[in-house]
């Protein structure tokens, strides 16, 4: 199961989407795990704005920093990133910081049409390494060094092999 925070994981978050796969990557820093909600906060509400509509800047007066209050306050992020910076603090995933900027980086330039979908998704892949192998528990996805976690029958879960589509 996706969720949006884990789209800006993967998206921070979730390596490399189109305009990140380039030979010519320019991040420009590292993002300290500390601080990654804040950047991905801060990015999605940037691109929320710029793209949603009238209502969505509405809500928030058209400010980034009223929507970063906002969903740092309603806890917006706990059920992604923030389970995502519980499995690097307990050890079974790896943050990599420069990912990290690249990815806000590309999240920064990719178009409206392009910013929930795969091609966002992938910008951010190689934030966070999995560490944990098949058959171990996890909480998400990110943390399984191959496939995903199945937490269909309990939580935590299990790390096991992707199974195809159709599969």
């Amino acid at each position: 199961m996706r969720t949006l925070a884990r789209t800006l994981v993967l998206a921070l978050l979730v390596a490399s989407a189109t305009l990140g796969a380039c030979d010519n990557k320019k991040t420009t820093g590292s993002i300290p795990l500390s601080n990654v909600t804040e950047a991905y906060s801060r990015v999605y509400c940037q691109k929320a704005i710029e793209c949603q509509s009238d209502t969505f800047v509405a809500i928030f007066d058209g400010s980034v920093d009223t929507c970063v209050d906002y969903l740092s306050s309603a806890g917006w992020f706990e059920n992604g990133i923030q389970v995502l910076i519980d499995g690097v603090n307990a050890g079974r995933a790896q943050f990599d910081g420069k990912e990290a900027a690249e990815c806000v980086e590309v999240l920064q330039r990719t178009s409206c049409d392009a910013f929930d979908g795969p091609s966002a998704e992938q910008a951010c892949q190689a934030t966070f390494t999995g560490l944990v192998v098949n058959g171990s528990d996890c909480y998400a996805d990110e943390e399984c060094t191959g496939g995903g976690c199945d937490t269909s029958a309990a939580c935590p879960g299990q790390c096991q092999d992707a199974v195809a589509l159709d599969g």
